[in-house]
């Protein structure tokens, strides 16, 4: 599951021209919080078994930011 997941966070980096440290880092310039929460959001509706660790690992966060930014965007 894991490396499927690394080439889903590499082609959505690629997609939206975002700099793969930058948004493995705790930077908050140019909507990469907004852009990390969509990325959570799309890994656990179409990988449902995925636990919020595995993606948390991925993105380089805590689980509860994971569970914070599928919230987030669940909401809207």
């Amino acid at each position: 599951m894991q490396p499927q997941m690394d080439k889903l966070l590499i082609r959505y980096c690629n997609y939206f021209k975002i700099n793969n440290a930058d948004f493995k880092s705790d930077s908050r310039v140019n909507g990469l919080p907004r852009d990390r929460h969509i990325f959570y959001y799309c890994v656990k509706t179409k990988f449902t078994n995925v636990k919020l660790r595995h993606i948390a690992i991925i993105a380089n966060k805590k689980p509860s930011g994971v569970s914070y930014g599928i919230k987030t965007i669940a909401d809207l």
